[in-house]
Order: C-alpha cells, then structure tokens, then sequence
C-alpha cells in the first residue's frame, strides 16, 4: 500500500500519530536483566575467561606451533643468506636489476680479456677450457635474452650462429686432428 492509495482523512490520522515515542522507565534494566540471566551479558566490572579442557589444549598446540615455526622460519632465513654466492648477496632493494646485470657483464668481459691475455703455449689445456665455458655462457646468455625479447633480431641470430657452429669453434677455430687407422 503506498500514499496515493490512503484517503485524506486516513493520511491526517497517521499524521497525528506520535513520532517517537519514550520506552518506560523499567525496560531498559528488564532486558539488561534478562541477557545477564541468560549468559550473554556478565555481571558489572567483571571479565571472566572460562577454561575448559579444549581451551586450554588448543592454546597449548598453538603455542607449540608459533614456537617451531619460528624456530623453522628462523633457520631457513639463515640457510637462504648463506647458500648465495658471495658476489650476488645484495638484494634487489639494494640494487637495481639493471645495476646486477651491468656487474655480471662486466665481470664477464673482464674474464674474456683475462683469458684472451694468456699465451697459448703454456696454457693451451685452461685456454680450451676457458673458451668452451666462455661461448656456452654467451650461448645461455643470448637464450635467455631471447625468452625476454622474442623480437630481438640480433639476438635470434646470435642464437642461431651459436647452434650451427660446430665443435672446431669451441676449439679456438683448430680442427681436432684427423684419427689415424692402422690395419693389420
């Protein structure tokens, strides 16, 4: 039933109606009364935390369980500082992504120059070995650039260069020497 349906005589009625109107002096303490009878409010000035059985095992596993898992927790952090290698124990909120990869390419070059400086008659075994890791990790390298910037031409072909190449680069442009057969 809406407004529009009411009759003037029935909207004046409602109107005259009080609008709000004062409980009796008594129902506020009955119904206090009546929630403290029934458990739901306490008494004045008291705060009483029952203990049951259950309670007391539950804040007992509880407690249990913060004190290993901090124990737990505590040990991983220490084992995850240390297992890092010494260069890269910098976080990323000392350092900027951009800043690392700056640092370990440099490194990488310095040891290229490193390794470019040795003569090849007395390390020729550590200059094999040097130049072998020193093109899988350009090949690993230019992967990974690859898988971030799908597009980048230079570094597809890169890649490719670096698949086809066959063994006598790893080799310092030397061809392993042809294996000789003797027949009896």
């Amino acid at each position: 039933m809406s407004d529009e349906e009411l009759t003037p005589s029935e909207k004046k009625a409602l109107e005259t109606l009080p609008k709000e109107r004062m409980p009796s002096a008594g129902l506020e303490e009955r119904v206090v009364s009546s929630l403290r009878e029934r458990g739901v409010l306490l008494a004045r000035g008291r705060r009483v935390i029952r203990l049951s059985a259950a309670r007391l095992a539950g804040a007992v596993a509880a407690a249990i369980v913060l004190v290993i898992g901090g124990f737990t927790m505590g040990f991983w952090a220490s084992n995850m500082s240390s297992s890092r290698p010494a260069p890269y124990t910098q976080t990323l909120s000392d350092i900027s992504v951009a800043a690392s990869l700056q640092r370990a390419g440099t490194d990488y070059l310095l040891a290229l120059e490193e390794l470019a400086a040795l003569p090849d008659s007395t390390h020729g075994e550590e200059m094999l070995q040097g130049r072998e890791v020193a093109l899988r990790t350009l090949f690993t390298a230019t992967d990974r650039t690859t898988r971030i910037v799908p597009k980048s031409y230079l570094a597809g072909q890169l890649l490719h260069v670096i698949q086809t190449s066959d063994e006598s680069d790893f080799n310092g442009g030397m061809r392993p020497p042809a294996q000789q057969a003797i027949w009896f």
